[in-house]
């Protein structure tokens, strides 16, 4: 489940069930995510997402505050790492790079045991 905040008060949604309303009352059958870092990570998480469409602007701002793709929220979803399988990249006229992947299972890697993984957290939380 994932918190939905609106008018100052949290209400919590229920993905699998979303979807099969979407598919049961609107005949829904492919839908478009577009959610925050925590919805999309929510609905990676639940194995609701087959396939990812990534459009990569060449820029980036390395501000702290920008929104990160996906983002597990404590005791609203798994932090559980997912593998994807690239079927499309594109060079946009643009610069822009079109990348798509199936979205495949979840990751039995164990990288609280990952030495090198670890590392590269500490690294990261030390220059945070």
């Amino acid at each position: 489940m994932v918190e939905n905040v609106s008018n100052n008060r949290a209400s919590f949604i229920d993905e699998e069930l979303v979807c099969q309303k979407a598919k049961d009352l609107l005949k829904v059958n492919t839908m478009m995510l577009g959610g925050g870092a925590v919805i999309n990570w929510s609905f990676m998480q639940k194995g609701l997402v087959n396939e990812m469409s990534l459009l990569m602007a060449p820029a980036a701002d390395g501000c702290s505050t920008t929104q990160p793709l996906f983002l597990a929220k404590e005791g609203l979803t798994d932090d559980q790492p997912i593998i994807f399988d690239p079927t499309h990249i594109e060079l946009m006229p643009d610069k822009k790079i079109w990348m798509r992947f199936n979205v495949g299972a979840k990751s039995a890697h164990d990288f609280d045991k990952d030495e090198e993984y670890q590392a590269v957290q500490e690294m990261i939380k030390a220059n945070s």
